[in-house]
């Protein structure tokens, strides 16, 4: 499910949500203890918080959740802040005294409590993220109905709600931490895990819960420009979150250079210091951080369609023999002299690319005055350049758009490909250029003239790449009913504005709803749209509501008035028609086994009769697992 924004209250600022009338609540108890005489002589630092709790000495400042591919905002954390002087130097510290106090409980019950009321005070009407402590179930206290009962009296949203969860509970309480998660998945909430690599649960986390979003931790995030290892991993969390469905947020941004790297990874969202500080209001990124966003992404609006291996680096490598970086520069020079279409060679240490060697630029050097002498017994590392390096799987949008982001004297020099960091080979410039060129060609052939969405070939390709890699996924074959008679009675150039209409509600709706949707037109009036398997009958009540509304609009008032219209069947004979409908047929990769895409698309066609037999706008999802 898209949403616009979230607030999200993380792990440490994670607390209590008590009605305004209710300042105090549970606190009271808590009030006269930090005030009694015998107690002031007990430890200061629980002294102080207790007085945090009962005063409430907390507030709220909000930081942006940034979309990676449109630099808007699709999320808002919240931050819970100490308020007059303490001995605790933030909430992080707050709360591991907490927890050694045993006051977490009602120490996250005022943050959330402050979190939630400052949101409401501003207006900042959107869905919340709220964090949970699986811990504070253990607690006596804890009401487990309270929390549902107070997010309805605050917001009225209980189904837009994401709690979010920390891995470092589940790696100190297995148990604990999965009746957490169905405890409050039956109360009708999503998941969010928070803090994923800070701790060493892994992926078997992440295969049990299947979250809604994850949220990398900064530990893995910060240098990731720098570090190889680190991006190895960063792709495997993305890989396996993204066959889940789940959207991947990296936290704690700092550099302009871990922002590219990320987008470049297909990172979903981003959170952090260089795209926007925490503050009392809410506010957008910089102006010249959205406008570099949005450049970095300006040539990937085409690379969700997945076409074929094709369309990944590795399919124009070459492999040009490289040479090490302790060679001398004789060797390079002689390495030129006998090919003379070598233009350029890599430089390894222990296979890992270091750079590169120019023909030209090393060939003007040695032709110098003295120049041959001067380089000739130096090692290559003397005239290393730096080169651009792509890992093997990444798609030839993303290389060309970090290769025209390059200096002009350097935009032609040839890249190098690795493998897991180890060299692959080289690829030349123009032939990427040339492979785009046939890929944009070879879409705009398959797009439907009158959407210009992906048609028959693209879809088909989609569904083969999704089944091929294993994904978890829905297919959805969208009909409007009786659209011939609609046409014969309203004009044809009528049905072309429903088909637009109908195109422009699945593209908002689905892209929304999964970042990572897609969306083909077969033609006529059939559509396929494919995304994320989870919670796909709210998907399609969202977008048979808004096609119900929006249908009103194409049909003329007597028509509205009656409730149908007259016009000949597909025999010749007058019928009354109603207004038109849309119908939704579903198949789920997570319901049922498909071993072909032949035998995904029998399937559909069988639950597509059965949802046109529906009257009226409805939708039919196979919940057969054979």
């Amino acid at each position: 499910m898209y949403m616009e924004e979230i607030i999200s209250i993380e792990r440490y600022r994670s607390s209590y949500f008590l009605s305004p009338d209710r300042p105090l609540g549970d606190f009271t108890n808590l009030f006269s203890i930090a005030n009694n005489t015998d107690f002031k002589q007990n430890d200061p630092m629980e002294k102080d918080m207790l007085d945090i709790i009962s005063k409430e000495r907390i507030t709220t400042v909000f930081q942006p959740i940034i979309d990676l591919k449109t630099a808007n905002i699709y999320a808002v954390e919240a931050l819970s802040r100490i308020v007059g002087n303490s001995p605790f130097k933030g909430p992080d510290q707050l709360f591991m005294a907490a927890q050694r106090y045993h006051l977490t409980y009602p120490l996250e019950k005022l943050c959330r409590k402050q979190a939630l009321l400052t949101a409401h005070r501003l207006d900042i009407n959107c869905p919340i993220t709220l964090n949970v402590c699986p811990s504070v179930l253990k607690s006596k206290d804890h009401v487990k109905g309270e929390t549902l009962l107070l997010i309805e009296e605050l917001f009225e949203v209980k189904n837009q709600v994401i709690l979010e969860l920390t891995e470092q509970f589940y790696i100190h309480d297995h148990k604990l931490f999965s009746n957490t998660v169905n405890y409050y998945r039956e109360q009708g909430f999503r998941i969010a895990i928070d803090d994923l690599g800070s701790g060493f649960a892994g992926l078997n986390m992440l295969m049990h819960l299947e979250p809604f979003m994850v949220k990398v931790d900064r530990s893995i995030i910060s240098d990731i420009h720098k570090t190889p290892k680190k991006r190895i991993l960063l792709e495997s969390l993305i890989s396996f979150c993204h066959k889940f469905n789940a959207l991947v947020v990296a936290e704690g941004i700092e550099r302009q250079e871990e922002l590219d790297m990320l987008i470049s990874m297909k990172v979903d969202l981003g959170q952090g210091y260089f795209l926007a500080k925490p503050e009392p209001l809410l506010h957008d990124c910089p102006k010249n951080v959205q406008d570099h966003i949005q450049m970095q992404n300006r040539e990937n609006h085409l690379s969700y369609l997945c076409i074929d291996v094709c369309n990944c680096i590795e399919s124009l490598v070459r492999p040009e023999k490289p040479i090490e970086l302790a060679n001398r520069i004789s060797e390079a020079a002689e390495r030129f002299k006998d090919d003379p279409l070598l233009t350029c060679l890599p430089v390894l240490h222990n296979n890992i690319p270091l750079g590169i060697v120019h023909k030209d630029r090393l060939f003007y050097k040695l032709g110098q005055r003295f120049g041959y002498d001067l380089y000739n017994r130096k090692s290559v590392e003397n005239i290393l350049e730096p080169a651009l390096i792509f890992e093997s799987g990444t798609s030839l949008d993303d290389v060309a758009r970090k290769v025209l982001s390059r200096k002009e004297e350097t935009i032609y020099d040839s890249i190098i490909v690795t493998y897991n960091c180890i060299y692959l080979g080289m690829v030349k410039i123009h032939q990427i250029l040339e492979r785009i060129t046939d890929q944009k060609i070879y879409l705009a052939r398959q797009a439907n003239p009158l959407t210009g969405l992906p048609g028959n070939n693209v879809i088909k390709e989609e569904i083969m790449n999704r089944l091929n890699t294993n994904q978890l996924f829905s297919v959805l074959y969208f009909d409007l009913d009786n659209f011939k008679p609609f046409n014969d009675n309203f004009g044809f150039d009528q049905g072309d504005h429903v088909l637009r209409l109908l195109a422009t509600i699945l593209k908002d709706t689905l892209f929304e709803w999964d970042m990572r949707s897609f969306l083909g037109h077969i033609g006529g009036d059939d559509f396929v749209g494919i995304c994320g398997a989870n919670n796909i009958s709210q998907l399609c009540e969202r977008i048979l509501e808004r096609f119900d509304h929006e249908i009103r609009l194409f049909h003329d008032d007597k028509t509205i008035a009656l409730g149908y219209y007259e016009s000949r069947d597909r025999l010749g004979e007058m019928q009354r028609f109603p207004l038109l409908s849309l119908s939704i047929a579903v198949v789920s990769t997570s319901e049922k086994k498909f071993s072909s895409y032949g035998h995904l698309v029998s399937v559909a066609s069988e639950i597509k009769k059965k949802a046109k037999s529906l009257i009226g706008s409805s939708f039919y999802i196979d919940r057969r697992t054979e």
